[in-house]
Protein backbone atom coordinates (compact mmCIF):
# COMPACT_ATOMS: atom_id res chain seq x y z
CA UNK A 1 0.00 0.00 0.00
CA UNK A 2 1.08 3.58 -0.64
CA UNK A 3 2.64 5.62 2.15
CA UNK A 4 1.89 9.33 1.78
CA UNK A 5 3.36 12.19 3.79
CA UNK A 6 1.38 15.42 4.19
CA UNK A 7 2.28 18.65 6.05
CA UNK A 8 -0.42 19.27 8.69
CA UNK A 9 -0.26 23.06 8.33
CA UNK A 10 -0.72 23.06 4.54
CA UNK A 11 -4.15 24.32 3.38
CA UNK A 12 -4.64 21.17 1.26
CA UNK A 13 -3.72 18.65 3.95
CA UNK A 14 -7.37 18.05 4.90
CA UNK A 15 -8.39 17.79 1.23
CA UNK A 16 -5.90 14.95 0.70
CA UNK A 17 -7.07 13.17 3.83
CA UNK A 18 -10.71 13.56 2.78
CA UNK A 19 -9.94 12.11 -0.66
CA UNK A 20 -8.25 9.05 0.87
CA UNK A 21 -11.22 8.56 3.20
CA UNK A 22 -13.48 8.36 0.14
CA UNK A 23 -11.28 5.72 -1.47
CA UNK A 24 -10.27 3.46 1.42
CA UNK A 25 -11.75 2.16 4.64
CA UNK A 26 -11.07 4.35 7.70
CA UNK A 27 -8.27 2.08 8.91
CA UNK A 28 -6.66 1.91 5.46
CA UNK A 29 -6.89 5.69 5.02
CA UNK A 30 -5.34 6.28 8.45
CA UNK A 31 -2.46 3.94 7.61
CA UNK A 32 -1.91 5.46 4.14
CA UNK A 33 -1.05 8.99 5.29
CA UNK A 34 1.20 10.43 7.99
CA UNK A 35 2.28 13.92 9.00
CA UNK A 36 5.53 15.22 7.53
CA UNK A 37 7.33 18.40 6.42
CA UNK A 38 6.23 18.15 2.76
CA UNK A 39 3.98 16.25 0.37
CA UNK A 40 5.65 12.99 -0.70
CA UNK A 41 4.79 9.39 -1.47
CA UNK A 42 6.54 6.03 -1.24
CA UNK A 43 5.34 3.85 -4.12
CA UNK A 44 6.90 0.41 -4.59
CA UNK A 45 10.02 1.57 -2.79
CA UNK A 46 10.37 4.71 -4.91
CA UNK A 47 10.06 8.12 -3.23
CA UNK A 48 8.28 10.91 -5.09
CA UNK A 49 7.88 14.49 -3.91
CA UNK A 50 4.98 16.87 -4.47
CA UNK A 51 1.21 16.79 -4.18
CA UNK A 52 0.57 15.99 -7.84
CA UNK A 53 3.08 13.12 -7.72
CA UNK A 54 1.27 11.70 -4.67
CA UNK A 55 -2.09 12.06 -6.43
CA UNK A 56 -0.75 10.29 -9.52
CA UNK A 57 0.27 7.35 -7.32
CA UNK A 58 -3.18 7.31 -5.72
CA UNK A 59 -4.78 7.25 -9.18
CA UNK A 60 -2.66 4.25 -10.20
CA UNK A 61 -3.41 2.15 -7.13
CA UNK A 62 -7.02 3.04 -6.29
CA UNK A 63 -9.80 0.54 -7.16
CA UNK A 64 -10.99 1.85 -10.56
CA UNK A 65 -14.68 0.91 -10.32
CA UNK A 66 -15.19 2.61 -6.97
CA UNK A 67 -13.21 5.78 -7.69
CA UNK A 68 -13.71 6.57 -11.40
CA UNK A 69 -15.72 9.73 -10.68
CA UNK A 70 -13.23 10.95 -8.07
CA UNK A 71 -9.96 10.24 -9.87
CA UNK A 72 -10.91 10.15 -13.58
CA UNK A 73 -11.93 7.35 -15.93
CA UNK A 74 -9.57 8.05 -18.85
CA UNK A 75 -5.89 9.09 -18.98
CA UNK A 76 -6.91 12.56 -20.17
CA UNK A 77 -9.40 12.99 -17.31
CA UNK A 78 -6.81 11.83 -14.77
CA UNK A 79 -4.23 14.25 -16.20
CA UNK A 80 -6.78 17.08 -16.12
CA UNK A 81 -7.55 16.36 -12.46
CA UNK A 82 -3.83 16.48 -11.62
CA UNK A 83 -3.61 19.83 -13.38
CA UNK A 84 -6.47 21.20 -11.31
CA UNK A 85 -4.78 19.94 -8.14
CA UNK A 86 -1.50 21.58 -9.18
CA UNK A 87 -3.36 24.84 -9.80
CA UNK A 88 -5.16 24.45 -6.46
CA UNK A 89 -1.77 24.35 -4.74
CA UNK A 90 -0.95 27.74 -6.24
CA UNK A 91 -4.28 29.17 -5.07
CA UNK A 92 -3.74 27.72 -1.59
CA UNK A 93 -0.45 29.58 -1.08
CA UNK A 94 -1.80 32.79 -2.62
CA UNK A 95 0.43 32.84 -5.70
CA UNK A 96 -2.58 32.98 -8.06
CA UNK A 97 -5.44 35.50 -7.81
CA UNK A 98 -9.11 34.51 -7.61
CA UNK A 99 -9.69 36.22 -10.97
CA UNK A 100 -7.77 33.33 -12.57
CA UNK A 101 -10.16 30.83 -10.99
CA UNK A 102 -13.10 32.90 -12.21
CA UNK A 103 -11.85 32.51 -15.78
CA UNK A 104 -11.14 28.78 -15.48
CA UNK A 105 -14.08 27.25 -13.62
CA UNK A 106 -17.00 25.98 -15.76
CA UNK A 107 -20.32 27.81 -15.85
CA UNK A 108 -22.16 24.57 -15.09
CA UNK A 109 -21.24 21.18 -13.67
CA UNK A 110 -17.90 20.33 -12.10
CA UNK A 111 -14.22 20.86 -12.92
CA UNK A 112 -13.42 17.55 -14.61
CA UNK A 113 -16.58 17.65 -16.71
CA UNK A 114 -18.46 14.84 -14.95
CA UNK A 115 -21.89 14.86 -13.36
CA UNK A 116 -20.30 14.40 -9.93
CA UNK A 117 -17.45 16.28 -8.23
CA UNK A 118 -13.95 14.84 -8.50
CA UNK A 119 -10.69 15.28 -6.63
CA UNK A 120 -10.24 18.48 -8.66
CA UNK A 121 -13.32 20.01 -6.98
CA UNK A 122 -12.22 18.79 -3.54
CA UNK A 123 -8.80 20.43 -3.77
CA UNK A 124 -9.87 23.68 -5.45
CA UNK A 125 -12.73 24.17 -2.96
CA UNK A 126 -10.28 23.66 -0.09
CA UNK A 127 -7.80 26.10 -1.67
CA UNK A 128 -10.20 28.97 -2.37
CA UNK A 129 -12.59 28.59 0.62
CA UNK A 130 -10.64 30.94 2.95
CA UNK A 131 -10.50 33.58 0.19
CA UNK A 132 -14.07 33.35 -1.06
CA UNK A 133 -15.85 36.75 -0.98
CA UNK A 134 -18.79 36.99 1.42
CA UNK A 135 -20.23 40.43 0.61
CA UNK A 136 -22.56 40.94 -2.34
CA UNK A 137 -20.34 43.51 -4.08
CA UNK A 138 -17.33 41.17 -4.06
CA UNK A 139 -19.44 38.17 -5.02
CA UNK A 140 -20.59 39.95 -8.18
CA UNK A 141 -16.94 40.09 -9.26
CA UNK A 142 -16.61 36.28 -9.26
CA UNK A 143 -20.07 34.96 -10.27
CA UNK A 144 -18.87 31.74 -11.91
CA UNK A 145 -16.48 30.88 -9.09
CA UNK A 146 -19.05 31.50 -6.36
CA UNK A 147 -21.76 29.57 -8.24
CA UNK A 148 -19.38 26.60 -8.73
CA UNK A 149 -18.43 26.72 -5.04
CA UNK A 150 -22.12 26.63 -4.08
CA UNK A 151 -22.81 23.70 -6.44
CA UNK A 152 -19.89 21.80 -4.99
CA UNK A 153 -20.91 22.50 -1.41
CA UNK A 154 -24.51 21.40 -2.11
CA UNK A 155 -23.36 17.99 -3.38
CA UNK A 156 -23.93 15.35 -0.69
CA UNK A 157 -20.88 13.36 -1.87
CA UNK A 158 -18.61 16.01 -0.33
CA UNK A 159 -20.38 16.25 3.02
CA UNK A 160 -17.78 16.53 5.75
CA UNK A 161 -15.15 18.35 3.68
CA UNK A 162 -13.38 20.85 5.94
CA UNK A 163 -13.65 23.56 3.27
CA UNK A 164 -17.39 23.67 3.91
CA UNK A 165 -17.13 24.12 7.67
CA UNK A 166 -18.81 26.93 9.57
CA UNK A 167 -15.78 29.18 9.10
CA UNK A 168 -16.45 29.47 5.36
CA UNK A 169 -20.21 28.90 5.32
CA UNK A 170 -20.87 32.63 4.94
CA UNK A 171 -18.97 32.69 1.65
CA UNK A 172 -21.01 29.93 0.04
CA UNK A 173 -24.25 31.37 1.44
CA UNK A 174 -23.49 34.59 -0.45
CA UNK A 175 -23.58 32.62 -3.70
CA UNK A 176 -27.38 32.70 -3.49
CA UNK A 177 -27.22 36.37 -4.51
CA UNK A 178 -25.35 35.60 -7.74
CA UNK A 179 -27.42 33.23 -9.83
CA UNK A 180 -29.88 30.91 -8.07
CA UNK A 181 -30.39 28.81 -11.19
CA UNK A 182 -26.70 28.15 -11.85
CA UNK A 183 -25.92 27.49 -8.20
CA UNK A 184 -27.74 24.17 -8.50
CA UNK A 185 -30.65 22.63 -6.66
CA UNK A 186 -30.30 21.53 -3.02
CA UNK A 187 -29.12 17.98 -2.38
CA UNK A 188 -31.79 15.34 -2.83
CA UNK A 189 -34.00 15.23 0.20
CA UNK A 190 -32.69 18.57 1.48
CA UNK A 191 -35.03 21.12 2.98
CA UNK A 192 -35.67 24.48 1.38
CA UNK A 193 -33.86 27.43 2.91
CA UNK A 194 -35.93 29.33 5.52
CA UNK A 195 -37.27 32.76 4.51
CA UNK A 196 -35.18 35.72 5.64
CA UNK A 197 -36.08 37.34 8.90
CA UNK A 198 -38.12 40.53 8.67
CA UNK A 199 -36.48 43.89 9.35
CA UNK A 200 -36.72 45.16 12.90
CA UNK A 201 -37.75 48.63 11.75
CA UNK A 202 -40.37 49.44 9.11
CA UNK A 203 -39.07 50.76 5.80
CA UNK A 204 -39.53 54.52 5.22
CA UNK A 205 -42.30 55.62 2.90
CA UNK A 206 -41.66 56.96 -0.60
CA UNK A 207 -42.43 60.51 0.59
CA UNK A 208 -39.88 60.24 3.43
CA UNK A 209 -37.21 58.90 1.06
CA UNK A 210 -37.80 61.78 -1.40
CA UNK A 211 -37.61 64.37 1.42
CA UNK A 212 -34.33 62.94 2.75
CA UNK A 213 -32.80 62.89 -0.74
CA UNK A 214 -33.78 66.52 -1.34
CA UNK A 215 -32.17 67.56 1.98
CA UNK A 216 -28.92 65.74 1.07
CA UNK A 217 -28.80 67.34 -2.39
CA UNK A 218 -29.37 70.80 -0.87
CA UNK A 219 -26.57 70.31 1.69
CA UNK A 220 -24.20 69.02 -1.00
CA UNK A 221 -24.86 72.04 -3.25
CA UNK A 222 -24.22 74.44 -0.37
CA UNK A 223 -20.94 72.73 0.49
CA UNK A 224 -19.72 72.89 -3.11
CA UNK A 225 -20.61 76.60 -3.35
CA UNK A 226 -18.62 77.41 -0.19
CA UNK A 227 -15.53 75.48 -1.23
CA UNK A 228 -12.62 77.52 -2.71
CA UNK A 229 -12.26 77.22 -6.43
CA UNK A 230 -9.05 75.57 -7.58
CA UNK A 231 -7.39 76.02 -10.92
CA UNK A 232 -6.58 72.82 -12.71
CA UNK A 233 -2.88 72.58 -13.60
CA UNK A 234 -2.11 70.35 -16.56
CA UNK A 235 0.20 67.49 -15.66
CA UNK A 236 2.39 65.86 -18.25
CA UNK A 237 1.39 62.27 -18.87
CA UNK A 238 3.90 59.70 -17.67
CA UNK A 239 5.84 58.06 -20.41
CA UNK A 240 4.55 54.54 -21.04
CA UNK A 241 6.76 51.80 -19.64
CA UNK A 242 7.67 49.28 -22.30
CA UNK A 243 8.30 45.57 -21.74
CA UNK A 244 11.32 44.66 -19.63
CA UNK A 245 13.22 41.42 -19.36
CA UNK A 246 12.38 41.34 -15.65
CA UNK A 247 8.72 40.93 -16.66
CA UNK A 248 9.65 37.31 -17.43
CA UNK A 249 9.73 34.89 -14.51
CA UNK A 250 12.33 32.36 -15.69
CA UNK A 251 13.55 29.76 -13.21
CA UNK A 252 15.76 26.70 -13.11
CA UNK A 253 13.83 23.44 -13.03
CA UNK A 254 14.74 19.76 -12.86
CA UNK A 255 12.74 17.33 -14.96
CA UNK A 256 11.62 14.58 -12.58
CA UNK A 257 9.66 12.42 -15.00
CA UNK A 258 8.61 12.38 -18.64
CA UNK A 259 5.62 10.64 -20.27
CA UNK A 260 4.18 10.58 -23.76
CA UNK A 261 1.11 12.74 -24.26
CA UNK A 262 -2.01 10.50 -24.22
CA UNK A 263 -3.28 11.75 -27.61
CA UNK A 264 -0.46 13.72 -29.30
CA UNK A 265 2.52 11.74 -30.63
CA UNK A 266 4.82 14.77 -30.84
CA UNK A 267 4.33 15.97 -27.26
CA UNK A 268 5.88 15.01 -23.93
CA UNK A 269 4.23 15.65 -20.55
CA UNK A 270 6.92 16.49 -17.97
CA UNK A 271 6.83 16.84 -14.20
CA UNK A 272 9.34 19.59 -13.36
CA UNK A 273 10.61 20.53 -9.91
CA UNK A 274 10.77 24.34 -9.70
CA UNK A 275 11.38 24.55 -5.97
CA UNK A 276 7.76 25.51 -5.28
CA UNK A 277 5.94 24.53 -2.05
CA UNK A 278 3.05 23.28 -4.16
CA UNK A 279 5.28 20.62 -5.73
CA UNK A 280 6.31 19.94 -9.33
CA UNK A 281 4.55 21.55 -12.28
CA UNK A 282 3.20 19.63 -15.23
CA UNK A 283 4.43 21.11 -18.52
CA UNK A 284 3.74 19.95 -22.08
CA UNK A 285 6.62 20.31 -24.59
CA UNK A 286 7.11 19.40 -28.25
CA UNK A 287 10.42 17.61 -27.73
CA UNK A 288 9.60 14.07 -28.92
CA UNK A 289 11.48 14.50 -32.21
CA UNK A 290 14.65 15.72 -30.47
CA UNK A 291 15.07 13.82 -27.19
CA UNK A 292 13.97 10.58 -25.62
CA UNK A 293 12.19 10.53 -22.28
CA UNK A 294 15.30 8.99 -20.71
CA UNK A 295 17.53 11.77 -22.03
CA UNK A 296 15.27 14.46 -20.57
CA UNK A 297 14.80 12.91 -17.13
CA UNK A 298 16.88 14.65 -14.41
CA UNK A 299 18.02 17.38 -16.82
CA UNK A 300 18.27 20.95 -15.47
CA UNK A 301 16.37 23.35 -17.70
CA UNK A 302 15.04 26.91 -17.76
CA UNK A 303 11.27 27.34 -17.52
CA UNK A 304 9.08 30.40 -18.13
CA UNK A 305 6.84 30.27 -15.05
CA UNK A 306 4.49 33.24 -15.39
CA UNK A 307 2.49 32.02 -18.38
CA UNK A 308 -1.24 31.48 -18.28
CA UNK A 309 -2.11 27.77 -17.96
CA UNK A 310 -2.98 26.44 -21.41
CA UNK A 311 -4.48 23.13 -22.52
CA UNK A 312 -2.40 21.43 -25.22
CA UNK A 313 -4.36 18.60 -26.83
CA UNK A 314 -6.41 18.18 -23.68
CA UNK A 315 -3.54 18.34 -21.14
CA UNK A 316 -2.96 21.64 -19.33
CA UNK A 317 0.57 23.03 -19.43
CA UNK A 318 1.78 25.37 -16.67
CA UNK A 319 4.84 26.96 -18.23
CA UNK A 320 7.31 26.54 -21.08
CA UNK A 321 10.70 24.82 -21.27
CA UNK A 322 13.15 27.11 -23.07
CA UNK A 323 15.13 25.75 -26.01
CA UNK A 324 17.58 27.25 -28.49
CA UNK A 325 16.76 27.04 -32.18
CA UNK A 326 18.33 28.64 -35.27
CA UNK A 327 14.90 29.35 -36.77
CA UNK A 328 11.23 29.46 -35.90
CA UNK A 329 10.44 26.46 -38.05
CA UNK A 330 13.07 24.33 -36.40
CA UNK A 331 11.27 24.36 -33.03
CA UNK A 332 8.59 22.08 -34.50
CA UNK A 333 9.31 18.71 -36.13
CA UNK A 334 9.20 18.94 -39.90
CA UNK A 335 6.33 17.33 -41.78
CA UNK A 336 7.03 13.68 -42.25
CA UNK A 337 9.26 13.38 -39.17
CA UNK A 338 8.47 10.26 -37.22
CA UNK A 339 7.37 10.38 -33.61
CA UNK A 340 10.27 8.11 -32.63
CA UNK A 341 13.04 10.05 -34.41
CA UNK A 342 14.62 11.22 -31.14
CA UNK A 343 18.27 12.16 -31.26
CA UNK A 344 21.03 12.52 -28.70
CA UNK A 345 21.62 15.95 -27.10
CA UNK A 346 24.81 16.34 -29.11
CA UNK A 347 22.96 15.70 -32.38
CA UNK A 348 20.04 17.93 -31.35
CA UNK A 349 22.02 20.94 -32.56
CA UNK A 350 22.02 19.51 -36.10
CA UNK A 351 18.31 18.75 -35.80
CA UNK A 352 17.64 22.39 -35.01
CA UNK A 353 16.87 22.46 -31.30
CA UNK A 354 18.80 22.30 -28.04
CA UNK A 355 17.74 22.67 -24.43
CA UNK A 356 18.85 25.90 -22.76
CA UNK A 357 20.53 24.76 -19.55
CA UNK A 358 22.45 26.29 -16.62
CA UNK A 359 26.22 26.40 -17.05
CA UNK A 360 26.65 25.19 -13.46
CA UNK A 361 24.59 23.32 -10.89
CA UNK A 362 21.71 25.49 -9.68
CA UNK A 363 19.01 24.45 -7.21
CA UNK A 364 15.45 24.20 -8.56
CA UNK A 365 13.66 27.53 -8.33
CA UNK A 366 16.75 29.68 -9.00
CA UNK A 367 15.47 32.80 -10.80
CA UNK A 368 17.11 34.35 -13.84
CA UNK A 369 18.30 37.98 -13.65
CA UNK A 370 18.59 40.34 -16.61
CA UNK A 371 21.40 42.77 -17.37
CA UNK A 372 23.64 42.00 -14.39
CA UNK A 373 24.47 39.15 -12.06
CA UNK A 374 22.96 41.01 -9.09
CA UNK A 375 20.05 42.65 -10.93
CA UNK A 376 17.34 40.30 -9.65
CA UNK A 377 14.17 42.05 -8.52
CA UNK A 378 12.73 40.67 -5.26
CA UNK A 379 9.19 40.92 -6.66
CA UNK A 380 7.84 37.98 -8.67
CA UNK A 381 6.51 39.34 -11.98
CA UNK A 382 2.77 38.79 -12.57
CA UNK A 383 1.24 36.83 -15.43
CA UNK A 384 1.13 39.21 -18.44
CA UNK A 385 -1.38 39.21 -21.27
CA UNK A 386 -0.81 36.76 -24.12
CA UNK A 387 0.18 39.62 -26.44
CA UNK A 388 2.73 41.00 -23.98
CA UNK A 389 4.14 37.52 -23.31
CA UNK A 390 4.66 37.01 -27.05
CA UNK A 391 6.50 40.34 -27.20
CA UNK A 392 8.67 39.42 -24.22
CA UNK A 393 9.60 36.01 -25.62
CA UNK A 394 10.53 37.56 -28.97
CA UNK A 395 13.45 39.36 -27.30
CA UNK A 396 15.22 36.14 -26.24
CA UNK A 397 18.19 34.94 -28.32
CA UNK A 398 21.85 33.94 -28.18
CA UNK A 399 24.63 36.22 -29.39
CA UNK A 400 27.65 35.27 -31.52
CA UNK A 401 29.49 34.34 -28.34
CA UNK A 402 26.66 31.97 -27.32
CA UNK A 403 25.55 34.23 -24.45
CA UNK A 404 21.83 34.13 -23.79
CA UNK A 405 20.30 37.62 -23.90
CA UNK A 406 17.03 39.52 -23.85
CA UNK A 407 17.14 42.47 -26.27
CA UNK A 408 20.89 42.63 -25.74
CA UNK A 409 20.81 42.24 -21.94
CA UNK A 410 22.75 39.16 -20.78
CA UNK A 411 20.95 36.55 -18.68
CA UNK A 412 22.36 35.23 -15.40
CA UNK A 413 21.50 32.33 -13.08
CA UNK A 414 23.02 32.20 -9.59
CA UNK A 415 25.36 35.03 -10.61
CA UNK A 416 26.79 33.22 -13.67
CA UNK A 417 26.11 33.96 -17.36
CA UNK A 418 23.74 31.65 -19.22
CA UNK A 419 25.27 30.37 -22.44
CA UNK A 420 24.57 27.88 -25.21
CA UNK A 421 26.70 26.09 -27.77
CA UNK A 422 24.24 27.31 -30.40
CA UNK A 423 25.09 30.95 -31.24
CA UNK A 424 23.07 33.58 -33.12
CA UNK A 425 19.91 31.60 -32.43
CA UNK A 426 16.44 32.13 -31.05
CA UNK A 427 15.46 31.10 -27.53
CA UNK A 428 11.87 29.93 -27.28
Amino acid sequence: MLRITSPPSHPLNQALRFLLSRIHTPSEAAHAIVDGPEFSVVDDGQVGKGLTVALSAVQRHAPPAATAALLGETPIQRAEIRQWVSLSSQFAVGSVDLSEAEMLVPGTGFLAGGSEPSAADIFLASAVAPRMPADKAAVSTYPRLVAWFARTKANSALAGLTAFSKEVAASSAAAAHVDPTSAGAPAKGGAAAPPPASDKAAKPSAEEIAARRAEKDKAKAAKEAAAPKSVAVPVAAAAPVGPRGSDLDIRVGVILSVAKHPTADRLFVENIDLGEPSGPRMIVSGLVAYYTAEQLTQQSVFVVCNMKPKALQGVESNGMVLCVSPSVAATTPADGATATSAVSPAAAVKAGLLLLQPSSRCPPGTRVSFGSADGLSPAIPPIPSSAKMAELLAGLRTEASGSATWNGEPLYAAGKPITSSMSNALIK
